[in-house]
């Protein structure tokens, strides 16, 4: 497997495989950020299982999966005005994070 990283999914900055006892037989291994946010990943058994949960990135979602989500699980509390609201505000945090 490749060894390219994506940027950090928080502050976008760069990252770095590290390893545990790299001489040794435990070969554990995690990845951090090294840029700004010094954000890590949990010890993963192999380099290669570190990487793939670094890269992995969520799903892009649309407002209408955001709020047809809302309005499918909250009950009958909420109107279409306040499930909308909700989902502006959901898909706004989405969108600010880097």
């Amino acid at each position: 497997m490749s060894e390219e990283l994506k940027p950090c999914p928080l502050c976008g900055g760069r990252a770095e495989i590290w390893r545990a006892h790299p001489e040794g037989p435990k070969r554990k291994a995690w990845i951090a950020c090294v840029d700004r946010c010094l954000v890590l990943t949990r010890e993963y058994d192999t380099t290669e299982e570190a990487i793939a949960a670094w890269n992995r990135r969520a799903p892009s979602v649309t407002r209408g999966q955001i709020a047809r989500a809302i309005w499918e699980n909250e009950g009958g509390v909420l109107d279409e005005i306040h499930v909308a609201e909700i989902a502006d505000a959901i898909l706004a945090l989405l969108r600010s994070t880097p």
